[in-house]
């Protein structure tokens, strides 16, 4: 009897395991040729939509091979693509961005995160180590530009929704970017750039290229700061076509409006120009001091203003309501005949800062502690609308001798209700300082001869994410 027993429980036991097994899942089973090991339990990264030639892919490991990337092959994160001298790789990523890979190219897929219900949290982070790659930004690129990277050796590459196409050449040691469409910044790795970041660098020795500069490439060599710009053409016309059409920008830049709209608006769509205008009533805020009311009824005779130390670009087209201290990017840059540098930025906005010159004092740590008082400053509550912010009681030290700045800000909702802001941080002997915490950033300059300062600001929050700008004069 208890053989008889044993031998149905035994019976009962096996059947039970070979059903187990059969019911495994699909990812436990061994891996195809030219996927990784664990490819089946995640989503593909993108699909090999074009494939000329024999180009390689291999998931570096332990057991990583090489093997033939074929069309329609699901391409995964961490994948390697190697393209000999006649073969191509047109990759479609899931958020529809498109990555062309050209003949001798290595390039690696080091991050991939697509959720179609969640475009903002997109992830994007490719290492081309040598060769060229095109890359047409998709829908996730262009809802989280600010998760976005395209690394060279040498160089962190972000967009404002792009097209653009980088070569890096290893004997030259050299990344070149040129743009067919949109905006890309370029800048070199440290000095606040890390390789394993994500989006665009924005630091001093950052550099952007758009569209709008045809026929000129951005050039990084290994060993050089700041991102150099080159003619692509080698032809006396084609070199005079760009002087001519850099001259004609810096002189439109030059002019000052004659109406309450910046003259670029000249050419924008009606319905900008008139947000514009209607935006004019709602004046964040201006400290009295700046407009003093003249004791002679007489208007003072025109003069020529300076040209400000610092300017603040916007990546956006559309103006922000009571916004009156942005312009865009290529207009803030060059603003009254003025060639400024990045000096620091975000994905919202960019603060451009003059050169340094020699009536400026040699060193900013001399001056010793400097405080601000605040004279311009625009803020808004993103979320499903764009709530605009005033301002309330402000401060801002910054001390270069002792490495430091602490600032505050009151900012008010349109229901009255209180949101503060507040940092303490490094300030550099340059005049940059910034400060990161977890649920916010404030970044910003001094002007080099230490009478301005500039900042702009964010933090997250439980009803949106603050994001505004600020300028400020010494007392």
């Amino acid at each position: 009897m208890f053989y008889k027993n044993f031998g149905r429980g035994f019976a009962r036991s096996l059947a039970f395991a070979c059903a187990f097994v059969a019911a495994l899942p699909a990812f436990a089973q061994p891996a195809q040729s030219g996927e990784p090991p664990v490819a089946q339990a995640r989503a593909a990264a993108a699909q090999a939509v074009l494939v000329v030639g024999r180009p390689a892919i291999v998931y570096p490991g332990p057991t990583a091979n090489n093997s033939s990337l074929e069309r329609g092959q699901s391409v995964f994160q961490g994948a390697l693509l190697t393209t000999g001298s006649a073969d191509q790789v047109n990759l479609r990523f899931a958020d529809d961005t498109l990555v062309v890979v050209r003949p001798n190219s290595v390039l690696l897929i080091e991050t991939y995160f697509f959720n179609e219900s969640a475009l903002p949290d997109t992830k994007a982070r490719y290492r081309l180590e040598k060769g060229s790659a095109r890359v047409v930004s998709g829908r996730g690129v262009e809802a989280a530009r600010d998760k976005f990277r395209l690394n060279t050796p040498i160089a962190a590459i972000g967009v404002r929704g792009t097209d653009f196409t980088t070569t890096f050449d290893p004997s030259e040691a050299a990344t070149r970017v040129t743009v067919a469409k949109g905006e890309i910044v370029m800048s070199g790795f440290g000095s606040g750039c890390d390789v394993n970041g994500s989006g665009p660098c924005l630091g001093q020795f950052a550099e952007s290229l758009s569209e709008k500069d045809a026929g000129i490439s951005l050039i990084l060599k290994k060993g050089e700061a700041l991102p150099t710009r080159q003619v692509v053409g080698t032809s006396p016309e084609a070199k005079a076509q760009i002087q001519t059409q850099q001259k004609s920008q810096a002189k439109s830049s030059a002019q000052e409006p004659s109406s309450a709209a910046p003259a670029s608006m000249a050419s924008e769509p009606a319905a900008e120009s008139e947000q514009l205008n209607s935006s004019r009533a709602a004046v964040v805020i201006k400290d009295s001091a700046m407009n003093p009311q003249p004791n002679n009824p007489q208007p003072p005779p025109a003069q020529a203003q300076k040209p400000r130390s610092l300017e603040w670009g916007r990546w956006f087209a559309d103006v922000r309501p009571a916004d009156q201290l942005t312009s865009k990017r290529d207009e803030a840059r060059t603003k009254g005949g003025e060639v400024r540098e990045v000096a620091v930025g975000n994905s919202d906005y960019i603060l451009y800062r003059t050169a340094k010159s020699d009536s400026d004092p040699v060193s900013l740590a001399r001056i010793g502690p400097m405080d601000f008082k605040l004279t311009g400053g625009v803020a808004h509550l993103l979320n499903q609308s764009v709530e605009t912010l005033t301002f309330g009681e402000s401060a801002l030290s910054v001390d270069v001798s002792r490495n430091l700045f602490t600032t505050s800000l009151q900012l008010f909702g349109t229901d009255g209700r209180q949101m503060d802001i507040s940092a303490r941080g490094e300030a550099s002997s340059d005049g940059f300082f910034v400060a990161n915490g977890a649920g916010g950033r404030v970044a910003g300059a001094v002007a080099h001869d230490g009478k301005n300062a500039a900042y702009l600001f964010e933090q997250q929050r439980r009803d949106g994410r603050i994001s505004g700008v600020t300028e400020w004069e010494r007392k």
